[in-house]
């Protein structure tokens, strides 16, 4: 790999950007080792707080891994790390909240025609075990059972960046939700509604029916809407 030296008046996102420019060009892979922070200091020609300060970015954006005392290392781009950062500047604000959950809508609707319509394997069995794990009395494992099945719905598409978009809204609204699942795992009677909804998306994707599939996705997302809207917004102060 080769570095090149940068003027001393840049920053640390012109050191942000070479490392981007090299894992683009494949001379910085999945798994490598970056040199260390002095090293690529006399590199760059550029300080060490610098290096620091680039690679604590890039680790928020789940680009590189730094592990204590270990280096830091290159890793497959996962959206997790920089979502969970940014999902709390969402969580109240209720407008944006509500154009997200539609432009969700309107995205996963057509995902899950493209499920429906060529289902692949690996998607369905993702379903139905995501179903299985949803039953679940473990708060957290049906919480993550609930991404995973969107997450499965929007990988069938095989688009990479309809992947991404999805996950990314996935994360988010999930992550605003989460404050309030303690009350949904209370109330076992939308518990109970939210998990017949999954299984009639599940059922009409594995038979290969795109519009019945549309329509419960559609009726499922709008009733989640809902709740999240409804508790989210702040309560009135009746003391």
């Amino acid at each position: 790999m080769i570095f090149h030296e940068i003027p001393s008046q840049k920053t640390y996102k012109q050191i942000i950007e070479q490392i981007i420019a090299l894992m683009v060009s494949g001379q910085l892979k999945n798994g490598e080792k970056l040199p260390g922070e002095r090293a690529l200091a006399e590199m760059l020609g550029a300080s060490r707080s610098s290096i620091r300060e680039a690679f604590r970015t890039l680790e928020i954006l789940g680009i590189l891994e730094v592990r204590q005392g270990g280096g830091t290392y290159v890793r497959s781009f996962h959206i997790a790390p920089f979502i969970n950062t940014v999902a709390p500047l969402f969580l109240h604000n209720v407008d944006i909240m509500g154009d997200m959950m539609d432009f969700r809508i309107m995205l996963e609707t057509q995902a899950v025609r493209t499920a429906a319509a060529l289902p692949d394997a690996g998607a369905v069995e993702g379903m139905a075990q995501a179903i299985a794990s949803m039953a679940s009395e473990d708060p957290q494992v049906a919480e993550q059972a609930d991404i995973d099945f969107h997450r499965s719905i929007f990988s069938a598409t095989g688009n990479q960046v309809f992947i991404l978009a999805g996950e990314c809204l996935s994360y988010i609204l999930h992550t605003s939700i989460h404050d309030s699942r303690s009350k949904l795992i209370e109330d076992q009677a939308i518990a109970r509604q939210w998990l017949h909804e999954h299984e009639s998306i599940f059922q009409a994707v594995k038979s290969n029916r795109p519009d019945q599939a549309e329509v419960a996705l559609r009726s499922h997302l709008t009733g989640v809407r809902s709740y999240i809207l409804r508790t989210a917004a702040p309560q009135e102060d009746i003391g």
